[in-house]
């Protein structure tokens, strides 16, 4: 039987973490939880929980910024007794996938849209297009902050909701050799630090051709 690294969930779960704290045990999403301490780090992470099970236990971020996600879960949980299976199935098969999958040459960047949730399902089907062409660089449709997209989404009629992408930065063949552009080239546009209404000065990003779904790493509900 094939074993993968990570089993993902299709859509992932997301939420606000409402917890005094990281308890030693919490239930989010119908699901128990505990505490780990044997998570790998991850940018922007200050706690990891595991499903309180031994076997297909989802695992839970929580992030700086205050929201929860599951975005898979192990088929062997070593907080559970099972460490030589999770560390063959999980560990081992990550790194053979990370060493044999095609990387952009300059590494990817975060970036947030706040939109209504009734346009979600276009998004997921068709990925982040622009009403407006690809011809505009002053067309700002994502932002490197969850707070200013989130205030952005918030402006509008509907029931509001940011949606996370993960996107790779490529480079430009220039005199022989591949060359830096700028973050997020060439999916988008050279970033502009803009203040939208006073959340204050972050990087927002124009779309150079449309964004694919599969980039897609989460949605926020923003009720």
């Amino acid at each position: 039987m094939t074993r993968q690294a990570d089993i993902p969930l299709d859509p992932p779960q997301e939420g606000v973490w409402s917890f005094e704290g990281l308890p030693q045990a919490v239930q989010v999403a119908g699901r128990q939880f505990r505490r780990t301490e044997s998570g790998t780090p991850k940018p922007g992470v200050i706690g990891q929980y595991r499903e309180d099970k031994s076997t297909n236990s989802t695992h839970l971020y929580v992030h700086a910024d205050g929201r929860w996600a599951i975005t898979h879960l192990d088929e062997f949980n070593p907080d559970k007794g099972r460490v030589l299976e999770h560390f063959v199935t999980d560990v081992i098969a990550q790194r053979v996938a990370d060493r044999y999958a095609a990387r952009p040459a300059f590494g990817y960047i975060r970036v947030y849209h706040g939109t209504q949730k009734h346009k979600l399902g276009a998004i997921r089907s068709k990925g982040l297009v622009s009403g407006r062409g690809y011809e505009h660089p002053k067309w700002f449709m994502v932002a490197e902050d969850f707070r200013s997209a989130a205030d952005h989404a918030k402006g509008y009629e509907g029931e509001p909701v940011v949606v996370e992408f993960r996107i790779p930065s490529e480079g430009k063949e220039r005199g022989g050799k591949l060359r830096k552009m700028w973050d997020g080239f060439p999916y988008l546009w050279a970033p502009q630090n803009i203040n939208w209404e006073g959340s204050g000065a972050t990087r927002w990003w124009a779309l150079r051709q449309a964004v694919s779904a599969s980039f897609i790493r989460g949605v926020h509900d923003l009720d």
